[in-house]
């Protein structure tokens, strides 16, 4: 029987940033926000922080395992508690604001050869690179690695049974990696990534203000 694990993904609009709560901090949140009082200005630390609080609130019994934020959006992802391994937090995630760019001026500053011919054969070049780049972000994450010097350590690598496959480079090894994309529009991307051999069951829930959710 294939092991199964349970994991959820949140999502807060910009427009929970309004129910944002500096006494609502965790401890490592409060102690940065009082060297860097700006920060409680900022659109994007104020989604997330009320998403954390939101999942210690309304989910105490999964583990927090990754945050990400981009223009005003928060996505988090929950699992069990026992989700980690001897690299760190053994999951991670990305959320990405699609937008136009240089793709290929862009795409030789981070990625490998492979990744670039990969680019190349697809329709939709701006889903794609920006496929490639969340995945290489929660990867970094989920690995406890440093961005972005170890962006060309994560990504897509060459696997003569199954094409391209997520992975990270450790000591001249690729250690394989589960990942799946999400959607929730057309200008937003999420991409979750984990390690182990188990079937993650994944889910994306949008947080809807309501007087329960405004905690």
């Amino acid at each position: 029987m294939c092991n199964r694990k349970e994991f959820n993904i949140l999502l807060a609009r910009s427009e929970c940033a309004k129910y944002y709560c500096a006494d609502s901090l965790d401890q490592i949140d409060a102690e940065r926000a009082t060297v860097a009082p700006e920060l409680h200005r900022r659109l994007d630390w104020r989604s997330s922080r009320y998403l954390k609080h939101h999942c210690r609130v309304h989910y105490p019994q999964q583990r927090l395992l990754s945050l990400s934020h981009k223009k005003g959006c928060a996505a988090a992802l929950l699992g069990p508690a026992d989700t980690e391994t001897e690299m760190g937090t053994a999951a991670g995630i990305d959320l990405e604001y699609l937008q136009a760019r240089d793709f290929a001026a862009l795409l030789p500053l981070f990625s490998r050869k492979n990744e670039i011919e990969w680019w190349q054969t697809q329709d939709d070049a701006a889903l794609v690179f920006y496929r490639l780049w969340t995945l290489k972000e929660a990867l970094i994450k989920a690995a406890n690695l440093h961005f972005p010097a170890d962006l060309n350590r994560v990504g897509l690598f060459a696997d003569k049974k199954q094409g391209l496959t997520a992975g990270v480079a450790v000591q001249e090894a690729m250690q394989p990696w589960q990942h799946q994309w999400f959607s929730p529009d057309d200008k937003l991307l999420i991409c979750c990534v984990w390690q182990g051999v188990f079937q993650a069951a994944l889910s994306v829930t949008e947080v809807v203000l309501s007087e329960e959710t405004k905690q």
